[in-house]
């Protein structure tokens, strides 16, 4: 008995002692477990430089430094500059939150995390290296550090939280390490007014590995442009996007300001919400052929962008995507365009001429509101688009002319909001239509022809019905099919669909499988198609 009394006594001293805090060498440091400690909140009183060693001695026992603790310098205000040993992997909250002479931080490699608040108010602070092994730095982490003129960002991070670069009002120099990386880092909060997550709301200066541009070119191998990742930077002239990138993430853009050109990856396919929005000095825009969508707000308030040619396979438009884009003059929709969003195009007070196609189905609320200049509108719909009355609020339409296809013209006459144009016309069809193809089998090969050249035929044949004739010992296999097949061109809307049925001829083992069956009938199908 008195045993087991004098082993738990000597594990309840020995869990004591690892919990205490010590002081060595005017800093203090709570002892986690054997070996490992952390900065902890005494050494509020140490002044000057101060140098972290990497490891102390204490009661014999050799310790490793691996944080600092959470408040453990806060409001020290006679320290100006620390150096932190290898080996440190965290910097906790408020670790040196409102620490105002701070002029100097060195952060060693092994670093990996710097908590919400770390170096707050920390107001001489004038700059920073993230360094490489960095992976998370938290909310508000350098928030008021007003004297800050530059941060080097290092190639780990994957992280920057809400509010990290918050009125740090002289940052004005960001270089960043990895531009790959950075492309993909997850940045939370940046949308948020004032929240400044990333540090290019004050910086007029990027570099990229030390290297000062206005150029951004995104390198090869990147798929995506992740949100907000260069939200508010000025320092951006121009941007190139190369083709691996098929995706631009929300806000990705938001507020560039000097961003004048941008030429897009090919294979995109998303450009997301607010993406380009504010971008006041973008004056041309080329979306490419493989973007489906343009999401809500995403070129909102690009004041001087001029001409957009829209992408061949575009559907939709979302919601003030070009909004207040008071320079275009005139837009041209293609022809898989089947939804606009709403206000998408309101305030486009220089827009005289905007074009409709055939395969509009849908208008949103107020989508051509505060467009004074509209003189034409072209729609080649015939099907009126579902299109509520305020679609062309205060765009003087009374003074306008429409302009559609005769067989629809009274529809359009009689039906609001098209009803409130001045002026009616009709419009020749601008966009052709492929010839309707026709079908011939000869043998037992299916062939297609069309007046209109170089179509594609999309085709599609089914069984009507089977049947077979049993002849000695073979059975012999028949059948009639239908085939559908329409022509479609770039540049052309699809042909009407062309149908013709077919008796196929009696057969026995088509497919060569020493058997007869339905699997020859289909066989039979396929050497018609060609594809055997």
């Amino acid at each position: 008995m008195k045993g087991r009394y004098f082993l738990l006594f000597a594990l309840l001293f020995s869990f004591v002692a690892r919990a205490e805090d010590v002081e060595v060498d005017g800093i203090c440091y709570h002892l986690i477990s054997d070996g490992i400690a952390e900065v902890t909140t005494g050494s509020s009183q140490c002044s000057g430089a101060v140098e972290i060693p990497a490891t102390f001695t204490y009661q014999s026992v050799v310790y490793q430094v691996e944080g600092i603790g959470n408040n453990a310098f806060k409001n020290c205000s006679a320290l100006t500059s620390i150096v932190m040993p290898e080996g440190l992997k965290t910097i906790g909250t408020y670790a040196f939150a409102g620490c105002k002479a701070l002029t100097s931080v060195v952060l060693p490699d092994s670093l990996t995390r710097i908590l919400a608040y770390a170096f707050s108010d920390c107001t001489s602070l004038k700059k920073v290296q993230i360094s490489n092994h960095v992976e998370t730095l938290g909310a508000y982490a350098f928030s008021g550090c007003s004297a800050m003129e530059s941060v080097t960002l290092g190639s780990g991070l994957v992280e920057i939280s809400s509010g990290a670069f918050q009125n740090c009002t002289s940052l004005a120099d960001v270089d960043i390490l990895d531009l790959a990386s950075y492309c993909r880092m997850k940045i939370t909060g940046a949308a948020e007014v004032g929240s400044c997550s990333n540090p290019f709301k004050y910086a007029t200066t990027l570099r990229i590995n030390g290297v000062k541009t206005t150029e951004l070119v995104i390198p090869d191998g990147v798929t995506e442009i992740s949100d907000c990742v260069f939200f508010g930077c000025n320092a951006i002239e121009s941007l190139v996007v190369p083709n691996s990138v098929e995706r631009i993430g929300k806000c990705s853009f938001f507020e560039c300001k000097n961003l004048l050109s941008i030429a897009l990856s090919e294979k995109l396919q998303l450009i997301g919400e607010h993406a380009f929005d504010g971008c006041v000095v973008l004056n041309g825009l080329s979306i490419p052929d493989n973007v489906v969508s343009i999401d809500n707000y995403a070129f909102n308030r690009c004041y001087a962008l001029d001409s957009v040619a829209f992408g061949k396979n575009l559907e939709s438009i979302g919601n003030l995507s070009f909004c207040n884009c008071s320079s275009i003059s005139a837009i041209e929709l293609p022809n898989k365009v089947k939804t606009i969003g709403n206000q998408c195009f309101y305030g486009c007070s220089q827009l005289a001429t905007v074009s409709l196609p055939a395969s509009i189905t849908t208008i949103g609320n107020f989508a051509f509101r505060d467009d004074p200049s509209l003189s034409d509108v072209y729609c080649y719909a015939t099907m009126l688009p579902t299109a509520p009355d305020n679609v062309f609020m205060n765009s003087g339409v009374a003074k306008a002319t429409l302009h559609v296809q005769e067989s629809v013209l009274e529809l359009y006459q009689a039906t609001t909001p098209w009803s409130s144009f001045g002026k009616f016309e009709v419009v020749i069809d601008e966009i052709p239509q492929c010839a309707t193809p026709t079908i011939a089998l000869h043998g037992q090969k299916l062939s297609f022809t069309c007046a209109t050249d170089r179509v594609e035929f999309v085709s599609k044949v089914s069984f009507v019905n089977s049947d077979n004739e049993h002849v000695g010992n073979e059975v012999l296999l028949t059948g009639r099919v239908r085939v559908n097949v329409f022509a479609r061109k770039d540049g052309y809307r699809d042909s009407e669909e062309a149908v013709e049925e077919f008796d196929l001829p009696k057969f026995g083992d088509a497919n060569g499988d020493g058997q007869i069956t339905i699997a020859d009938v289909t066989t039979l199908v396929n050497i018609i198609l060609g594809k055997q």
